[in-house]
């Protein structure tokens, strides 16, 4: 009798038990194709935005069109066979790629660096653009990149101008329409002013002795020193006016877009690829200061869209 119902309770356990392991491996494999169908990978950073950009946004557009100077050696120029390049032109792949767009190259010269923004013609503009107060009313600006004094150039053989003062009654030649050009106009300065449509004519007018002197921003100055090392040099500590503080212009009412491009470009001065541009593109600069990076470089807190 006792042996019959241990066997009764054998089987009544064991067939709970069969059940109850068949539910486990039901489980399991529930838990298992859950598991797979998550993402396990090791992430390195945080994830870059899947999000398409907002259909008004330049960035929406298979390409966008950025207008760089073609004339400014070091900073940016397009050498024959239409080939770019200069620190200007590198920091617009760099954002280019960090923002996921295919660009193309638009020359422009210093007066017409507003004009390709409100006519549509280039979406960003990266050619050593100056803030002003005013600039700030007509488009968004993003920035600072780089900061910089406006120098004087003279011809290698000049033992005259040393000073700032030393330019009264010289001819003294910028590009029209730039923020150099308004400062050697005032008057107490004393300067016989020239302007020409860009830079690179100059230098030419200088070397050919039509000129005593060309004044722009000593990074612009420098790169002309770097293709022309034997005729031209930069008088050392002869400086007019305020700061230029290098920005990307944008369309007006872009202020999202404007915002994209502040923090990139705030990543950018923070690393290493800055320096590394700067001493590459623009080394007859960097080896005349003692210190290029807490000369020329923003502290990055302070880049931003600037409305």
């Amino acid at each position: 009798m006792i042996a019959r119902l241990r066997g009764s309770f054998y089987r009544r356990h064991r067939t709970a038990l069969t059940a109850g392991a068949g539910l486990v491996a039901v489980l399991m494999g529930i838990a298992l194709v859950w598991f797979l169908d998550q993402d396990t990978s090791v992430s390195s950073g945080p994830p870059a935005s899947t999000s398409s950009p907002d259909p008004g946004s330049i960035f929406s557009k298979p390409r966008i069109a950025i207008a760089f100077k073609d004339d400014q050696p070091g900073l940016s120029y397009s050498a024959p066979g239409g080939k770019w390049a200069g620190f200007e032109y590198d920091l617009g792949q760099y954002l280019a790629a960090r923002l996921k767009v295919k660009t193309v190259p638009l020359g422009v010269s210093s007066d017409r660096r507003l004009g390709v923004l409100e006519e549509g013609k280039a979406d960003l503009v990266i050619a050593t653009f100056s803030y002003t107060d005013t600039l700030a009313t007509k488009i968004e600006m993003a920035g600072p990149y780089m900061i910089v004094s406006q120098g004087v150039l003279v011809r290698s053989d000049d033992h005259e101008i040393h000073t700032v003062k030393d330019l009264r009654g010289k001819t003294v030649c910028a590009a029209a329409g730039s923020t150099s050009l308004k400062e050697i106009q005032k008057e107490a300065y004393g300067i016989a002013d020239i302007e020409q449509p860009e830079y690179s004519s100059c230098v030419q007018l200088l070397r050919k002795g039509k000129v005593e002197a060309v004044s722009t921003d000593e990074s612009i100055l420098y790169g002309f020193v770097q293709r022309y090392p034997n005729d031209v040099k930069v008088v050392r500590g002869a400086n007019l006016g305020e700061l230029s503080r290098y920005m990307i212009g944008l369309p007006l009412g872009h202020k999202a877009d404007c915002a994209r491009v502040a923090n990139v470009l705030a990543d950018f001065v923070r690393s290493e690829q800055w320096r590394d541009l700067v001493r590459s593109h623009l080394h007859a600069m960097t080896g005349a200061m003692t210190d290029f990076e807490n000369t020329v470089k923003p502290v990055p807190e302070t880049v931003k869209c600037w409305t």
